[in-house]
């Protein structure tokens, strides 16, 4: 049977983490690999047996965290995809994961552009899921790209976007056009095929505790308020994450009430003396 994994990276997030684990593993998703990067091992209360916390502290660790997830556990799972835990893959007329698998991925990889969504002028947090709070996006599609691999292939992550194959493959786009591994970026508007929703900026206030956690990637380069007014897109409506969650949870009998309450009663206390320092 197929298994599909996801790696991810997370500090400070576990405002967040019991809703992306929850829509994810209701998309079909077997195992979690999450690379616990704050300063106390605070993720650990979310493992489970098919979520894997691996406690991983240290700067600009999220690269390093996707090749030791290729060396200790790629085998376990037979497709990968990395997603932070601001993205949510969304799938559109209605496949499953292994169905969008079996359709799409024809060689090695196939890459899903982001869709960035929007504060929906929000300023503040507010302990409520995130596909309820953030439905608006930009119009378009952005060329940024997230890949889901055949796991067997993977030679190595140098960008959190695609990663060098061991094999002789091709990482394509959803229509099957050859992407360019050096440059990892799809010019094809596929969303309608599928997208990634990016909930990047949040609400004010949210995007403010990004900018003090820092960067995954570069202590050189740290976000500024002017990130979240480019990213700030509410230019249109999408309910399509939302649809997804809801149709997947009644097909399974669990009121979509409860899935939140248990979704809010899952995530660890924060003091308000932490506040300013945690994100998304």
């Amino acid at each position: 049977m197929m298994k599909v994994g996801i790696v991810a990276i997370a500090k400070d997030e576990e405002r967040y983490l019991a809703e992306w684990l929850s829509y994810h593993s209701l998309l079909g998703f077997d195992r979690f690999y999450v690379y616990d990067n704050s300063a106390n091992n605070r993720l650990m209360t979310f493992a489970t047996d098919s979520v894997k916390i691996i406690y991983y502290p240290g700067q600009t660790k999220q690269v390093q965290a996707y090749n030791d997830f290729i060396q200790n556990f790629s085998n376990e799972v037979d497709y990968v995809i990395a997603l932070d835990i601001d993205e949510f893959l969304v799938i559109h007329n209605g496949l499953s994961l292994v169905d969008f698998i079996t359709t799409y991925l024809k060689s090695t990889g196939v890459c899903i552009n982001w869709r960035f969504f929007g504060s929906n002028g929000h300023k503040y947090f507010t302990d409520s899921p995130v596909l309820d709070r953030f439905t608006m996006r930009q119009p378009d599609f952005d060329h940024n790209v997230k890949t889901l691999v055949k796991t067997e292939c993977l030679l190595r992550y140098s960008n959190p976007h695609c990663p060098d194959l061991l094999t002789v493959g091709q990482v394509t786009d959803l229509f099957g056009n050859p992407i360019n591994l050096n440059e990892p970026f799809s010019n094809s508007d596929t969303t309608s095929i599928a997208q990634i929703n990016h909930y990047f900026c949040k609400s004010w206030q949210e995007f403010n505790w990004k900018i003090n956690r820092g960067r995954a990637t570069t202590v050189t380069e740290r976000r500024s308020t002017d990130d979240f007014i480019w990213s700030n897109r509410n230019d249109v409506t999408d309910l399509s994450a939302i649809q997804i969650r809801d149709k997947k949870i009644n097909h399974k009998n669990v009121p979509t009430d409860s899935l939140q309450n248990s979704v809010r009663h899952k995530k660890i206390s924060i003091s308000a003396d932490s506040s300013d320092n945690a994100g998304s």
